[in-house]
């Protein structure tokens, strides 16, 4: 996740303060937990440090819940779209460079105590995601040999970031020789959507 301090305002307000992606100074996006919490109470919470002055939260977008209880249940719930009275505003603080920061605040109400319960801007795709997905695929395509899998470098956290090449049959032992289409997802870390566009494309493919 994405929180670098979290601050009790009253018993049933917090404000969250995200910790801003490296190289860019900001954050649009957040992924974390809460727990200890009382069933059927209404909780404020106020997320910090957004720096976009557009969101679709203007336009009716929610936050995604997932809840371990329901995740234990019969209905297996996952992740689900929750919370009501939702602002997203300037809340006054300046950035670095000049800008303004905004607040994303939102009433929750959860269904169950002691539960354990995670936040999100999108449906998660998180790394150990993407290293499954990639060694399923690499297994499909072992035999057909119309993939190869290397490191095209380092991420700044030190992840490995790995380059697909995907080809005909005949195509890969001349690929110098046949047009190149170069696809790029997830540039940033909470553009978690494309690492699933991404992956159903990698699927079409193989």
């Amino acid at each position: 996740g994405n929180l670098a301090s979290a601050v009790c305002v009253t018993e049933f307000e917090y404000n969250f303060f995200l910790r801003p992606d490296r190289g860019s100074g900001g954050c649009q996006w957040y992924y974390f937990s809460v727990s200890n919490m009382e069933k059927g109470l209404c909780y404020r919470f106020n997320i910090a440090h957004f720096y976009k002055e557009k969101s679709m939260y203007h336009h009716g977008l929610r936050p995604l819940l997932w809840s371990q209880n329901d995740s234990k249940s019969k209905s297996q719930l996952g992740w689900r779209r929750a919370g009501a009275a939702i602002n997203y505003f300037a809340n006054g603080v300046k950035r670095k460079n000049g800008g303004r920061q905004f607040t994303l605040s939102f009433e929750i109400t959860f269904d169950h105590d002691d539960d354990v319960c995670f936040l999100a801007m999108c449906y998660p795709f998180t790394y150990s995601d993407l290293c499954k997905t990639l060694l399923q695929t690499q297994q499909l395509t072992a035999t057909s040999r119309i993939m190869t899998r290397t490191e095209l470098c380092k991420t700044e956290g030190g992840n490995s970031c790995e380059m697909l090449t995907i080809c005909g049959y005949r195509a890969c032992s001349q690929p110098e020789r046949r047009p190149v289409f170069f696809f790029s997802g997830r540039v940033h870390p909470g553009e978690s959507n494309s690492s699933y566009i991404v992956n159903g494309l990698i699927q079409f493919l193989v």
